[in-house]
């Protein structure tokens, strides 16, 4: 898998629950839900039923857990809750139909973190009737599929235990997948929007994720290779965050003086030449 040094920026700490996205910001277009996971108003920290994921987007596609799995206090920050799908279980995040993929381009991101490689496969997300689906393989490579029938397979191994950033999407009939912010494969199939409304992440047709789940979104539109980057090295730039301040300077240090090119003389009144008083 990339293992590659992201930018430590303002924009690297994950937002308190229930902080809307920034709409000015250009990521935000086209977006149609995103979910912070494990918020659910800041204060679970053991196994829930039902438990409320609030949209972010400001579309008020809230979702919910099922299958009661385990909130965290072990997000992609180290800080802030996340779903822990518990392996040998029947737990997932479920959105509401509204969140569907509609006719069109589309893009769908999550962080995920693995904790063993899957004896088949594990299911990351199914929408559709199942035929727009993520998934990890055996080998715990990122696979999807666009049509529901063929599955196409990256080259980057996910390493257990480690945050990475997945994103799938699809503009017109091609489509491109990005680990770690890299393209990591590439097809052309022709989207199946139909067979169901849907909108699951964790599951793909009872094969369960074993693993942990952070910071989930969906666009309609299709995002370009430097907005994938730029979600690996900020992951939460779409919402509102300062960025680091410069630095004042020491009082310590002099002041800067003039520019090179800077001449003292013409600084100070000269006289006037050629003008008596009449």
């Amino acid at each position: 898998m990339p293992n590659r040094a992201r930018y430590q920026k303002g924009w690297d700490v994950k937002p308190p629950p229930g902080t809307p996205v920034d709409p000015e910001v250009s990521l935000c277009a086209g977006l149609i839900g995103c979910w912070l996971c494990g918020d659910s108003g800041g204060a679970q920290t053991s196994i829930n039923s039902g438990a409320k994921l609030f949209d972010s987007s400001g579309h008020g596609r809230d979702g919910v857990t099922s299958g009661q799995p385990l909130l965290v206090p072990t997000g992609r920050r180290g800080g802030g809750l996340c779903p822990s799908l518990q392996a040998g279980s029947t737990q997932s995040l479920v959105m509401p139909n509204s969140a569907q993929i509609a006719a069109g381009d589309f893009s769908i991101g999550m962080w995920v973190q693995i904790q063993t490689n899957p004896a088949s496969l594990y299911g990351l997300f199914e929408g559709n009737g199942s035929n727009i689906q993520m998934r990890v393989t055996s080998t715990g490579k990122f696979g999807w599929s666009a049509d529901g029938n063929t599955v196409v397979t990256g080259n980057a191994i996910l390493t257990t235990g480690i945050w990475c950033f997945l994103l799938f999407t699809s503009r017109g009939n091609t489509q491109v997948a990005y680990v770690n912010g890299l393209p990591d494969s590439t097809g052309t199939q022709t989207p199946n929007y139909s067979g169901g409304t849907a909108v699951v992440f964790g599951n793909l047709a009872n094969f369960y994720l074993t693993g942990l789940m952070d910071t989930i979104s969906i666009w309609g539109r299709s995002l370009n290779a430097s907005e994938a980057l730029r979600l690996w090295e900020r992951p939460f730039a779409m919402f509102k965050q300062s960025a680091p301040k410069r630095p004042f300077l020491k009082p310590s240090q002099p002041a800067p003086g003039p520019p090179a090119a800077f001449n003292a003389a013409w600084a100070r009144p000269q006289p006037v030449v050629g003008v008596g008083v009449f």
